[in-house]
């Protein structure tokens, strides 16, 4: 794969159509060749169109998003506003020193196994710093951590609006 993606940049191409690109590499190889792509496209103004089921490659390439479904364009975005629009929900994964009772409506709780709490929040409705802020007024938080919404389940939404 390395060589057939080194051998489609030999004569200074100004669109590069890929497929796939990163798809039976290890993982230090993949990081090599998103890294690669990502300078082509900055330093060498390379315009990328990239199809890749390894979502990964679209978050780490891309600026744009387009996701087509039965041959039509069903979404055309920025990364940058895909994120905005989808990426409002935080996931948050605690342990507190103790058992406690979140009765805040905008803190969901999506499972909660004792001292262990995982929790969704939309940033629109409340902040991750108010969410600190009410948890550590019951109880010590030991280990905590915050992710985002994954790229899949965004793509999941996208096709899901459609019906």
């Amino acid at each position: 794969m390395r060589c057939e993606i080194a051998a489609s940049f030999l004569h200074d191409p100004q669109i590069v159509f890929m497929d796939e690109p990163t798809i039976g590499l290890d993982i230090i190889a993949k990081d090599k060749i998103r890294k690669f792509l990502t300078w082509l496209n900055q330093e060498k103004k390379v315009t990328l169109v990239v199809t890749s089921h390894d979502l990964a490659d679209i978050v780490n390439v891309c600026r744009d998003l387009i996701v087509i479904d039965r041959g039509s364009i069903v979404f055309h975005d920025s990364m940058d506003k895909v994120a905005d629009i989808h990426g409002r929900r935080r996931f948050i994964d605690v342990e507190l020193s103790e058992e406690i009772v979140v009765s805040d409506d905008r803190i969901r709780v999506i499972s909660d196994q004792g001292k262990k709490k995982s929790f969704v929040i939309d940033l629109v409705e409340i902040s991750i710093d108010a969410v600190i802020s009410q948890l550590s007024r019951e109880a010590r938080i030991e280990d905590m951590n915050i992710s985002g919404t994954p790229i899949e389940d965004i793509i999941k939404e996208i096709y899901s609006a459609r019906g």
